[in-house]
């Protein structure tokens, strides 16, 4: 999906919901990992998709994570 800014890219991602996993795919690797800092998800993959060692934590946030007392 084409954006104008990456603040719209990440209001749209960070409004679902859900968050266990993101992905970004871009030929700058700065921006995504700036943008990677800024997404409310468990997991961030960049220029790949379920690559990962299955000896690492792995969990979401929001509705996708552990439930939060409130």
């Amino acid at each position: 999906m084409p954006f104008d800014t990456e603040e719209e890219v990440l209001k749209y991602a960070n409004s679902t919901q859900y968050g266990l996993a993101s992905v970004l795919w871009t030929q700058d690797i700065t921006r995504a990992n700036r943008m990677a800092m800024d997404l409310h998800t468990g997991i961030v993959w960049i220029n790949c998709w379920l690559l990962r060692d299955l000896r690492t934590p792995f969990g979401g946030v929001k509705s996708s994570g552990a439930r939060q007392s409130k």
